[in-house]
């Protein structure tokens, strides 16, 4: 190595000519986070878009979900079905009901274990969560020479959380690409040769849909009840 080589300024890899494709990225999506965060935008996300627009053309390795699920309601298990038939890596807890009226599953630690263990093998990880507790979990995989992307939306995240990452995305600035769109009719197919409009107020909308995106917000209305880890919003 040449002496001079030592005062060369770091060089992406796209400089360098190398495709994006070269860069490993890992996405980590806090389901609970991200349903309060649509919710405040009033959209549904398209889970399928999202993972694409967030891993812009890098090779994608793994993307991990994280939600709470009730056992009481079998229903709610049908968004994470879809989620596993579509190549995401799905970790659950079971909802803890305490005596005040909380419902809870932290998953945080969870998250944590599977950043670390996966960060030897990759270049960037993507964790779409305002939690402020992962603030040091980002220096940590930081400190291992992974670069950490944080995406969510600005008033529900987290300052030290905003300021720790490498960048931070604006949630709210990729709704036109992520939000989930319906054809001209209004309607969703199901499967079957029929269709059932789109609405929530339909008591069959959960059954008739088996994207994620229907699940969160129509199990709320029809249960009265919280299955994400959060059932109000705890940022920090």
């Amino acid at each position: 190595m040449n002496a001079n080589d030592l005062d060369r300024p770091t060089v992406e890899a796209e400089q360098l000519g190398f495709p994006p494709y070269f860069e490993k990225v890992a996405l980590f999506i806090d389901l609970g986070n991200l349903y309060f965060a649509a919710r405040k935008l009033s959209i549904r996300v398209d889970y399928t878009r999202m993972v694409e627009i967030l891993t812009k053309g890098r090779r994608l390795l793994r993307s991990f979900a994280y939600a709470g699920v009730d056992p009481q309601n079998p229903e709610s298990q049908g968004y994470l079905t879809w989620m596993k038939r579509h190549g995401f890596r799905v970790v659950t807890k079971h909802l803890r009901r305490f005596p005040d009226g909380t419902v809870k599953a932290n998953l945080d630690v969870e998250l944590a274990i599977d950043m670390l263990m996966i960060a030897p093998h990759i270049d960037t990880a993507v964790l779409v969560s305002g939690d402020g507790d992962f603030v040091r979990l980002v220096e940590a995989v930081q400190f291992k020479g992974v670069r950490v992307e944080v995406v969510g939306l600005a008033e529900m995240t987290a300052m030290a959380l905003i300021d720790v990452a490498d960048t931070f995305t604006e949630l709210s600035e990729l709704v036109p690409a992520i939000q989930m769109t319906l054809p001209p009719n209004g309607t969703r197919a199901t499967g079957s040769d029929t269709a059932t409009p789109l609405s929530h107020d339909s008591p069959s909308s959960f059954a008739a849909y088996e994207t994620p995106a229907e699940s969160p917000e129509t199990v709320r209305d029809q249960k009265g009840s919280q299955y994400y880890p959060r059932t109000n919003f705890e940022g920090k």
